[in-house]
Order: structure tokens, then sequence, then C-alpha cells
């Protein structure tokens, strides 16, 4: 298994490292070298100390998590050093399987690895020559993205042991030019882990002329201000010990549960500056009221941009105000960013001699939601339609009142055309739907400001968001299921149909960056990235390597769609194909569906004499098995959003065999926190089989837990049905 280094939650600019586990000591930028300063002479665990009777049965126990920030300003740059020191003792193999790799190793500039036997001998790993090269090929092309792959490096940590205590350290440094960017990205980390922890220190250092938030919440340590008086420099510390680990539990929001710390350093007060900084340097800035956030994004929008990029698109046609409002969305999402993906894939994959964007007159991109929001705005304005911006912030977050950075923040516009049904907009991405609110908002409360007699925002309120219904948020998946070669091959075709939430979380993974190119150059009259081509040179390079490039990636993405049907149904499959009939690209109620054949050798069908057990159940996908410890529950439950999955299997039964047994799988549990229906039906050799899943609400207080139990078990108890074909 792979170490993750932590668990820290945040959103921050840029990726820092995937690990919470990160820090950094004073002047890291003065040390010599990273394994002196961490065990040289002065290391206060040169001898570490032994573990608590209480934890001795624990898996493992983190002795040291020490985690440091600092913060200073450099040449044209804010230089953020981040080092973290862990030290962990190892106590059954299963504590040996997480930690025995790391991976990810580019994010870091530096890594140190020890291990300190039980006998008190120490063996230092040498990163830089055991770690091993590796990529994802293609991944993130097949989500959308441009970049053919990602290169990283991870390292295999040979020889632990039980009893073994693994001492590592993690150095990460970046440099954000100072141009434009007067923020360090904001920081959460949650305090408790999987293990106890028997010393927990996070120290944040910067210069006394930087402005700092900082707040903890659920029991967490309040900061600590250790600053010399002498000096610029400041330092604010958090400590505690003997902290009890947590047991990962489905569906909790750890923001909402755990003792956690948040933090941003900001360089300047200025409007340019993403972060509310308090009045002045020396004040620690703890909490954000409706005034600050007004003042804000007053001072960042700018509704009057006289958009007239909607003027050609809506010559001659005779929309109502409400298609006007649709149509330009996605007129923008192409005009704005889809009809440069070609150049973006050809720029990052080397597939023309001179720059492809050079091909375009003044190209003009629209991916910052701000620039977004200031662009629609404005196009609504020309047209004198009523609106009001809505500042939310993740469900997962926390409440608007815990607010305290603006990266937090998610915005999107509410279009009152009509009171009573409004219409929502968020930024475009490639594939995004009009009237789509994220579901990580939903039922979250949150700030709406809306403007006055002018182009400013002038009044703010606080209103809740809407959530949506689980039947707008439904998977449909058809089965035809029949039997090859004797009962040694299952022959399946399967189409799928998502929409709603459900559509939204596969469609990156299911439409890669260069499905829907053509579709929207037809569709809004750009020209593709080929006709803006006019030297020989440009136009015979890409004329020879575009198709092998494409091909590639098509390879690349139905082995992608094979693996990931594989682990769905968890069974092995051969002849797969895969097509999508529908992309759900131009509406919200649309589906993106497809269609996928392949067939099964062994994995289902189990032979019992004459007679042939067919694992019927396993064609819904895993189902969630609760445990036992798990029954009793006392966090609320917070679920991504409502939702509906729908199954229909038909199975044609051989001639020569009847079925038995699918009475069991008639079931029907259903109550106000959702529910699971099954029926079968039994007609002449075909046999049909119907269930429908559901979840009402996206949170249930704990009481309910009981009540979705019912639902959640009868639906892994269908999992795990047979059916007998039995021989006539």
């Amino acid at each position: 298994m792979k170490h993750k280094l932590g668990n820290i939650v945040k959103k921050i600019v840029f990726v820092f490292l995937a690990c919470n586990a990160i820090g950094i000591i004073a002047q890291p930028k003065k040390m010599k070298s990273l394994e002196t300063y961490v065990w040289g002479e002065n290391d206060p665990y040169a001898i570490v100390p032994e573990i608590p009777e209480k934890w001795k049965d624990e898996s493992a126990v983190i002795i040291l998590k020490d985690i440091d920030y600092y913060y200073y300003k450099g040449k044209g740059k804010l230089n953020i050093h981040i080092i973290s020191r862990n030290i962990v003792k190892l106590n059954d193999q299963a504590a040996i399987n997480i930690y025995s790799e790391f991976g990810n190793l580019s994010n870091y500039k530096q890594l140190i690895i020890r291990i300190i036997k039980p006998d008190g001998s120490i063996k230092t790993i040498d990163v830089e020559n055991e770690k091993v090269k590796t990529s994802e090929p293609y991944r993130s092309i097949l989500r959308g993205s441009t970049h053919p792959f990602i290169k990283t490096s991870k390292l295999a940590i040979p020889d632990l042991e039980v009893g073994d205590i693994l001492d590592y350290c993690v150095y990460y440094k970046e440099g954000l030019t100072l141009f434009g960017v007067l923020e360090a990205p904001s920081v959460r980390d949650v305090i408790n882990e999987e293990y106890p922890i028997m010393d927990y220190t996070l120290d944040i250092h910067s210069k006394k002329d930087f402005y700092i938030s900082i707040k903890t919440e659920n029991g967490a340590p309040e900061a600590k201000d250790v600053s010399s008086e002498k000096g610029k420099d400041r330092q604010y510390s958090f400590q505690i010990k003997d902290v009890e680990k947590i047991d990962p539990i489905l569906w909790e929001y750890p923001l909402m549960t755990y003792p956690y710390i948040k933090f941003q350093v900001s360089l300047e007060k200025d409007k340019l500056t993403k972060a509310f900084t308090g009045e002045e340097k020396s004040e620690i800035k703890h909490t954000v009221n409706d005034e600050e956030v007004l003042k804000y994004y007053r001072a960042i929008t700018v509704f009057d941009h006289g958009y007239k990029g909607s003027d050609r698109f809506l010559q001659d046609k005779d929309f109502s105000p409400k298609q006007k409002v649709e149509e330009i969305y996605y007129y923008m999402r192409q005009y704005y960013l889809n009809q440069f993906m070609e150049a973006s894939i050809a720029y990052n994959n080397n597939l023309t001699v001179d720059s492809p964007f050079s091909f375009y007159a003044h190209p003009n991109y629209i991916t910052t939601e701000l620039k977004f929001i200031n662009y629609y705005v404005s196009f609504l304005r020309e047209e004198n339609i009523p609106f009001e911006l809505i500042a939310a912030i993740p469900r997962s977050q926390g409440k608007i009142d815990d607010l305290l950075f603006p990266d937090d923040i998610t915005l999107l516009l509410k279009i009152k055309l009509d009171q009573e049904e409004p219409l929502y907009v968020t930024q475009f991405g490639n594939h995004t739907n009009f009237n789509y609110i994220p579901y990580y908002l939903e039922g979250n409360e949150a700030y709406s400001l809306e403007t006055g007699n002018g182009h400013r925002l002038e009044t703010i309120k606080k209103v809740t968001v809407p959530v949506s219904d689980y039947n707008r948020n439904n998977s449909y998946q058809k089965y035809e299921i029949s039997f090859l070669e004797n009962f040694q091959t299952i022959q399946v075709n399967r189409n799928t149909a998502h929409k709603g939430h459900n559509k939204i979380k596969e469609i990156d993974d299911r439409l890669n960056a260069l499905n829907f190119i053509d579709e929207d150059h037809s569709k809004y009259g750009t020209k593709r990235l080929y006709d803006r081509l006019k030297k020989k040179k440009n136009k015979n390079k890409y004329e020879k390597e575009f198709p092998a490039f494409k091909e590639k990636i098509e390879t690349k993405q139905k082995e992608w769609y094979e693996k990931n049907l594989e682990e769905e149904l968890d069974i092995e499959v051969e002849g797969f194909s895969f097509e999508v009939t529908k992309t759900g690209r131009y509406n919200i109620e649309d589906v993106l569906s497809f269609n996928e054949e392949f067939t099964i050798n062994n994995d289902l069908l189990k032979r019992a004499g004459k007679n042939y057990l067919l694992e019927i159940g396993r064609f819904i996908g895993g189902q969630i098995a609760i445990d036992e410890k798990d029954k009793e529950r006392i966090q609320d439950i917070h679920m991504p959003y409502p939702r509906s999955f729908a199954n229909e299997m038909i199975v044609n039964i051989p001639e020569d065999y009847e079925v038995t047994g699918y009475d069991k799988l008639n079931m029907k549990i259903e109550n106000e926190t959702g529910g699971f229906v099954s029926e079968a039906t039994l007609e002449g050799n075909t046999l049909t089989i119907k269930t429908h899943k559901y979840y009402v609400n996206n949170y249930e207080p704990n009481g309910n837990w009981i009540k979705m139990l019912q639902f959640l078990e009868a639906s892994y108890q269908f999992s795990q049905e047979k059916i007998l074909l039995k021989k006539k």
C-alpha cells in the first residue's frame, strides 16, 4: 500500500504536497543539509521515547509529528519552505504495508528516511538511488486535461519489520512570483489520524510585517505567540500531546468533527490580495463578518465590461430570455475555453512546429471563476436580467460562519427570470452544464450579494443553497446477459445512463479531450486548429503526428474503461468494447450514456453437477458492507448528495435449463431516509430483475442511521445472492 504522508484537508491555489505532514524549520534556506539539521547533535529525539502502555496494541503509533511552515519575501517572490518530521513505531504488518511505499516524490524538494531497529541500530535509506521513476500515461487527457502524462517517482522501503521505527522528513520549497500573488495558499490540518500521536507540533514562521489569519476548531489548541520581542521574525506555535486515533467512518466530514487548525499568510492589505486581512499586521484575524465579505467582492468584481461577445451569436436568433442565458453559457464555454483545447493539446505534445496559440487572433481565455463571473454578469446586465451573486463554501469545510479565506468560496449566479424557479450558473469547464449547482454546496448556508442601481455590489444577506432531488441524480444500467459455449462464457451488453450529479461525477472520466472537439466546432462555427495552420511545415507535422497521438489516447482510454469496469464488478473481462452514445454536454437534463460489451469466463458462474450457480447480485456493483462496529454511530451522516441508482438485468435462460431461487431477489425496504426495492419476474426463458436504490437527503442526523442500515443491508444482501440454472 502507498503511504499518503497524512490526511490534510485543504483547498489551495496550487498543490503543495500529497500530504499533511509538511512543515518548515527556522531559516531552512541557511541549513547546510537536511540530514544534519534534523538528525544532528541537537536532535531532541536522538533517544526515541517509549510507547505508552495504553497504545502497545495499536497497529502503529506516531511518536512525533512536527510541522513547520516558513514564509519570507525574496527577490520578486513569496518563498514558502515546508519541512515535516514524522517518527512512527510500526507494530504490525498492516502498518508496514501502509508505510512501505512513498509516492509522488516529485512533489518534494527532499525526502530523508531512516529506520531504527529494535536493537537500536540505524539504517539510512538512499532515497535518490532507491526511488523509481513512474508516470500515469494519458490519464489527465482522459479527464479532459491536456498534459499527456504525469511524471513522478516512488520509493519502496525494503526490509521493514514489526517493531521498527520509521523516522522520515519531508522538505518542500516553493517560490511564488509576487506579480499578482500577495498571499500564500491557505492551509488546513486535521490533527487526529488513523494512528495515535504522542507529540504534535505545528509552527508558523513569518516576518512581523505579514498579515496572518488563524482559526482553530473542535478543541484544537489555540495559537501561542512565541515570537522574540526583538527582531523582525514572528512565530506562532500549536502543541498538543496524547492525541487519540480516529477510526475512519463512512460519510463524515473531518472538519465538522475533529480538532483542526487553519491559517493563511498574506503580504499586503490590498484589493488584489485574495485574503481577508486584519486591520493591523500585529493583529491575528480569527473571524470574517458580512461587511468584510461584501467589501471584498465589491472591490474585485467588475460588472461593466460592456461585454459584446454575445452579439454575433445572438444575431438573427429568436431566443426567449431563458433560452438566451442558457445558450450564451454554452457559447462562452466554447469561445473562451474549448476552442483552445486542440492548441493546448498540440502545445503540450509538440504536434506543431510553431506555437499553436499563435494561430489565434488575440486569444482570450476564461479559466478563473472571477473572470467568468465578471463576463457573464456583464451579459446579464446588458440584457437587464436580474441576478444575485452567491458566495458559498463546501459543506465539508463547515458553516459559512466558519469562513476565514476567500479560496474557501465557490461563486455562483442566481438568475431571477422566475422567482419561483431561479436558474443557477457556475464557472464553466469542458463539460459543465447550465443551471447546475455543485453538489458540495447544496444545503449549506451562503452569502447572497446584490447590486444597487449601479454596477457595484451593495447588499449582502444569508441564504440557503437549494438541495437537488434524488430522482434528478440518477444512474440507470441495463444488462443483457446470455450464456455461450455450454456455459463457458457469459456474454454481456450493458447500457449506462447518468444524469444530474451522477453525470457530472462521471463525465470527465468518460469523455476525453478529443471526444467533443469536432461537435463543438460545428455547433458554434469556430475553426479547428488544423484549419488555422497556414505553413506547410505545421500542416505536415500535424498530419503526421496527430492521428498516431489520437489513436494512442483512444487505446489508453479503452484500457482505462476496461479496468474501471473490472474494479466496479470485481471481475475479469475479455472482448471489451465501448461507445459513448450521448455526451449530455448541452443540457443538465440530458443524460451521459454509453454502451459496453464484454465477456466473462469463470468469475460469476460455478458448476454444480449438471447445474450452474450464477452470482446475479454482483451485477449491481459493489454495495456497502457495514461492519458490526460501525452499526452503532454517534456522528451525523454527511453524504455527497441525494441520489438514486436503477438496474435492469435481462437474463436469457438456455432452452434446456430452468431457473430457480429468483424469488429471493424480491425485496422492499423503504423509509424517509431512502430505500432498496428489487423485483424479479420470469416470462418464458427470460428472467428480468429490476432494482432501485435511493438516498433521499444529503444529510441525516445520527438518529436516522438505524433507518439507513435497513436498506443498506438489504442492498448488500442482494449483491450476494445467486440463482440456480437447473438442467431440465
